[in-house]
C-alpha cells in the first residue's frame, strides 16, 4: 500500500528543529529494526506486535532491547526528549509477578508532556483522520499516552480487523513513541524485582 504522507513530510509540518526531525525518524526507524519480523512486510510486523503485545504485555520488552533503546535515547536531542516526556514518580506495590513487595517501593517513570511540540503535531494531523485526535484527547486528560488498550482499539475493530492502515507514517510515529514509552516503562517496573 502506498503511504498517503512520508513521515519526512509529516515531520516537516511541525514546529520541531531539523535535528529534531532527524531524530524523530531515528526513533521510528529504530522501533522498526526491533519489530521487523523476517518474511514481513512492516505492515505485517506492526500489525503482528501490536497483536502480540495485546495478547501479552511482556511481548514489548521481550522484542525491543532496552539496552539500545537507552543508548539511542541518550543520543537522541534532549530538546526532544524533553519536549515528548519527562519523568515522574510512580509506586509499586507488587511485582510483575504478582508478588507483593514488603514496603511499597518509589521508583522513576516516563510520561508523556501534553503541552508540547509533538501534541501540537498530532493536532495537525488529527485533520487528516478523527482517531488521532481520539488519541489527543484521551492523552490529554490522562496527562500521559492513553492506556495502550485505547490505541489498539482505535486500529482494530471488535472482530480484530485491522481499520487503519498500521504502516501509515503518522500511525508509524504515534506506535512507535507509545511503544517505546511502554518498554522503557516495562523495563523500569521489571527492574524492581531484581532488587
Amino acid at each position: 500500500m502506498q503511504f498517503t504522507k512520508s513521515l519526512v513530510s509529516i515531520l516537516e509540518q511541525s514546529e520541531y528543529s531539523e535535528i529534531e526531525r532527524q531524530d524523530l525518524t531515528k526513533l521510528v526507524d529504530f522501533f522498526e529494526s526491533q519489530i521487523a519480523m523476517e518474511g514481513k512486510s512492516k505492515k505485517e510486523s506492526y500489525e503482528l506486535m501490536l497483536s502480540q503485545a495485546y495478547d501479552d504485555y511482556m511481548a514489548i520488552p521481550n522484542k525491543i532491547s532496552i539496552g539500545k533503546q537507552r543508548e539511542l535515547f541518550k543520543d537522541i536531542s534532549s530538546s526532544l526528549y524533553d519536549d515528548i516526556w519527562y519523568e515522574g514518580e510512580a509506586i509499586a506495590y507488587k511485582s510483575y509477578e504478582g508478588e507483593e513487595f514488603e514496603a511499597p517501593i518509589r521508583y522513576k517513570s516516563i510520561s508523556a508532556r501534553v503541552d508540547s511540540k509533538y501534541i501540537k503535531l498530532l493536532q495537525t494531523l488529527e485533520k487528516e483522520n478523527p482517531k488521532i485526535k481520539i488519541y489527543v484527547e484521551r492523552m490529554q486528560n490522562a496527562g500521559d499516552f492513553p492506556m495502550f488498550y485505547n490505541l489498539f482499539g482505535m486500529l482494530v475493530d471488535p472482530k480484530a480487523n485491522w481499520t487503519e492502515n498500521s504502516d501509515e507514517s503518522h500511525w508509524r510515529l504515534i506506535i512507535s513513541l507509545h511503544l517505546l514509552t511502554i518498554n522503557e516503562d516495562q523495563n523500569r517496573y521489571l527492574s524492581l524485582s531484581e532488587n
